[in-house]
């Protein structure tokens, strides 16, 4: 059993007092990551934090987030989405309620959602957890949990093309990074 630290426990109050219903999904993704981060030797201090504050960045409404955004000097485009947009607010509430900034630790929360080509084993492995922990319901994941410590690589394909299916079947964009990155992923797999 990991030892909270006095950094995590304020994470895990300010989501208790902000998006309370956020608490279980964040601590079951924690808890995923940290197997993850055990089992693939990743550090297991920065997997924690990554996924404690990876969707912390929900407690804002899309226009809220927006203005946030342009006051830090980023701007996206007008139609991402609440579920796009959480991933980049929460790097900016890291940094600023946390003073978080490894910058491994806010690439893993700011890629959580749509994935990007170069992704390191520590933002794989938050992007997997996210999909993967057990109160999503979904029926697969269970396998998948299992088959992540055998073949992780496998399980991260699966992961973006599950998610891929999900924005195409809600008639939604796909960000191009999630295409890219896919399609990054199928050309070296089909070429090795």
């Amino acid at each position: 059993m990991l030892n909270i630290t006095k950094l995590e426990n304020q994470i895990i109050d300010y989501i208790k007092k902000n998006i309370p219903e956020r608490l279980t999904h964040t601590l079951s993704v924690r808890d995923i990551a940290m197997g993850l981060a055990s089992h693939y030797k990743v550090d297991e201090k920065k997997v924690s934090l990554a996924a404690l504050c990876h969707d912390i960045g929900r407690v804002y409404s899309r226009e809220d987030m927006l203005s946030l955004l342009k006051k830090s000097g980023k701007e996206y485009p007008s139609f991402y989405n609440r579920n796009i947009l959480h991933a980049y607010v929460g790097v900016i509430i890291a940094q600023n309620e946390f003073n978080i900034n490894d910058e491994e630790i806010l690439l893993a929360i700011k890629n959580h959602t749509v994935g990007k080509v170069g992704m390191g084993m520590l933002e794989k492995i938050i992007y997997v957890s996210d999909y993967i922990e057990p109160t999503r319901n979904i029926e697969k994941t269970e396998q998948m949990r299992v088959h992540a410590l055998e073949d992780f690589d496998s399980v991260f394909l699966e992961t973006i093309k599950d998610s891929l299916t999900y924005v195409l079947s809600k008639n939604d964009f796909v960000v191009y990074d999630t295409l890219e990155l896919y399609n990054s992923l199928v050309i070296n797999k089909n070429t090795l």
